[in-house]
C-alpha cells in the first residue's frame, strides 16, 4: 500500500505543467535558460506570490510620486510608455520588467515611483 502511494506521488510530480501562452513565452525566454523548472515557475506565478493584471488604454500601472515601489512587474503583452513629469522617456516592451530600477533601489517601504507607467492595452504579472 505504501509503495502504491509513493508511485502515485512520483507520477503526480512528473505530470506536465502548463501555462497560458503569454506566461509560457516568458518562461521559455527568461526562466528556462537558467534551468528554473516549470514547477518552480508555477509556484513563482501562483496566486500567493503573483497577480496577473490587465490594464486598458489610458490606465496606469504606477503613478509618479504616488505608487509605492513594493512590487516587481513583468510586462506579458503590449507596450508601456514611461513618463517623467509628463515627458516621454522610453517604451517598455513585452518580456521586460516594468519597475526593476525602482524595486532594486527602494530602501524603505514608503518609497514611491519616480516615473509614471502608462499603457496602450497591456497584460502584466505583478510579483509581490
Amino acid at each position: 500500500m505504501l509503495n502504491l502511494g509513493q508511485l502515485l506521488y512520483i507520477l503526480y510530480q512528473l505530470r506536465p505543467v502548463r501555462f497560458d501562452p503569454d506566461l509560457d513565452k516568458v518562461y521559455m525566454e527568461m526562466f528556462e535558460p537558467f534551468r528554473i523548472s516549470r514547477l518552480q515557475f508555477k509556484r513563482l506565478t501562483s496566486a500567493d506570490s503573483a497577480q496577473v493584471v490587465t490594464l486598458h488604454p489610458g490606465e496606469c500601472y504606477a503613478i509618479e510620486n504616488m505608487t509605492k515601489t513594493d512590487r516587481l512587474g513583468l510586462l506579458l503583452a503590449g507596450k508601456a510608455n514611461v513618463l517623467n513629469e509628463k515627458t516621454f522617456l522610453h517604451h517598455v516592451h513585452a518580456g521586460q520588467f516594468l519597475d526593476s530600477p525602482e524595486f532594486e533601489s527602494s530602501t524603505a517601504a514608503e518609497d514611491t515611483f519616480k516615473v509614471t507607467y502608462s499603457y496602450n492595452s497591456i497584460q502584466a504579472v505583478r510579483f509581490e
